[in-house]
């Protein structure tokens, strides 16, 4: 229940950024400061979320406000550093041990148990290490949160937070997703850029945890993006044709193919 408070907080203080001028900019920090403090597993997304929200609202108001970007900025590294200083004591220190790192137990074993099923030759130690398997891990973990496995068919697996035959995203809209990335791109780069760095970024909480694998908690900060850009794909879709007939005809049968769904 933590994280859609988070994404929320999130997203509220990307807003305020959108449409705040002069020093109004700063309403911003209070939601940024209850999005650092909402959820753990946000955190890690906290330094790039804010550096691409404060550079992103900086360029589309003409590059103005410098002065006051950087001075929140500065503001919002305040929780980020207090939070980081307090990481090996008190409340924070039994979660430094859920980040990834390459002192992990698992991964000797994992190195001990490929070198014994491997031919010996020199180059085994180079090929067959900590850092190796690690990496492997962590890159395994940032593609997860894109396999359509995940997003389209099956959904989390996990009894947890899974509702097995009911996914992320319905069928019809990893079609709808294309046509929205399209569309933006075509209309408006700057937004397409931002939208997707939005969602490369999400994965990366599940790239730092030690603790299993979560896409649904970890990742949540790539579905609201996502569901904005299936929504301008069955916009487009709907108003591509002017006649109202098509519209209608359209607008039935997508609500039709959703119903079945």
């Amino acid at each position: 229940y933590d994280t859609p408070l988070a994404i929320y907080f999130y997203f509220l203080s990307l807003y305020i950024l959108l449409i705040a001028k002069g020093n109004k900019i700063f309403i911003a920090f209070p939601f940024f400061f209850l999005a650092f403090f909402s959820y753990i597993g946000t955190k890690i997304i906290y330094l790039p979320f804010l550096i691409l929200a404060l550079t992103f609202a900086w360029y589309i108001n003409g590059k103005k406000y410098s002065k006051q970007y950087l001075l929140l900025f500065l503001l919002c590294l305040i929780p980020l550093l207090f939070f980081v200083f307090n990481l090996s004591r008190g409340s924070y220190a039994y979660r430094a041990g859920d980040l990834n790192n390459l002192n992990r137990e698992d991964l000797a074993k994992i190195v001990n148990q490929e070198r014994q099923l491997s031919v010996k030759t020199p180059l085994t130690v180079v090929f067959s290490n900590k850092t190796v398997v690690f990496a492997k891990q962590a890159v395994n973990n940032y593609i997860g949160a894109f396999s359509t496995n995940y997003l389209f068919l099956y959904g989390e697996n996990s009894p947890f937070i899974s509702l097995w035959y009911h996914v992320v995203f319905y069928y019809l809209d990893f079609l709808l997703l294309l046509i929205g990335l399209c569309f933006i791109f075509a209309k408006n780069k700057k937004v397409f850029l931002l939208f997707s760095a939005l969602i490369l970024i999400a994965p990366l909480p599940s790239v730092a945890s030690s603790i299993g694998i979560s896409y649904s908690i970890r990742t949540s900060l790539m579905f609201p993006v996502m569901v904005i850009i299936i929504g301008i794909g069955l916009w487009y879709v709907i108003t591509l044709g002017k006649s109202k007939f098509y519209r209608i005809g359209v607008s039935s049968l997508i609500g039709f193919v959703y119903l079945l769904l």
